[in-house]
């Protein structure tokens, strides 16, 4: 597991630590995406310079970087390696947070209670490429679940409120342990 995914582990571990015993949380959401968004971006800042440094004392990688080489490879070996799978799932975070907002507004929060959405993004975008599609799987299956016991019960309609972080870890978890890399390969990006 990469430092960005641990990052993303302990961030989300400790954010739904704080969801279930403090309730007020929905109140610093901006300041956590925010948090979040510049801790991702940080730690792929740091890998990369630690990267030039390693390839820099290497005797066959130093050939890849100045004065040997142009400093647009690094870069973009960089962006590919830490960088666009971050963005890909921030870009991804924001269309569902438009998507969510637009079709919970157009039918009453039919779907979604306002806190929901900003929680669903963030674990869609800490769950990184491809974790969020595992993320998105994990979050169909235990709503299933649960409405069918909500359906059963008569409860009405069940809240997905303390789902969406834990399915992130899980997506997470998932991905660096469970599915082989052999398999990941088809959704690296270059």
């Amino acid at each position: 597991m990469n430092i960005i995914d641990k990052f993303s582990l302990i961030f989300l571990i400790i954010l739904f630590l704080i969801q279930v015993f403090k309730k007020n949380i929905f109140k610093k959401i901006v300041f956590i995406w925010v948090l979040a968004v510049i801790g991702i971006f940080l730690f792929g800042i740091i890998e990369s310079v630690n990267r030039y440094f390693l390839w820099k004392e290497d005797p066959i990688f130093k050939f890849l970087i100045p004065p040997y080489k142009n400093i647009n490879y690094f870069i973009y070996f960089v962006f590919i390696r830490f960088f666009s799978y971050w963005i890909l799932a921030l870009v991804a975070a924001l269309i569902l947070n438009k998507t969510a907002l637009f079709f919970n507004k157009k039918y009453n929060e039919r779907f979604f209670e306002p806190e929901e959405i900003p929680f669903a993004t963030l674990g869609m975008f800490l769950s990184g490429w491809p974790g969020f599609l595992f993320y998105f799987c994990f979050v169909l299956i235990f709503g299933l679940i649960l409405s069918i016991i909500y359906i059963i019960k008569n409860k009405g309609r069940a809240p997905l409120y303390y789902i969406w972080l834990p399915a992130a870890i899980l997506a997470i978890l998932f991905k660096n342990f469970v599915i082989p890399f052999n398999i990941l390969k088809i959704f690296i990006i270059s």
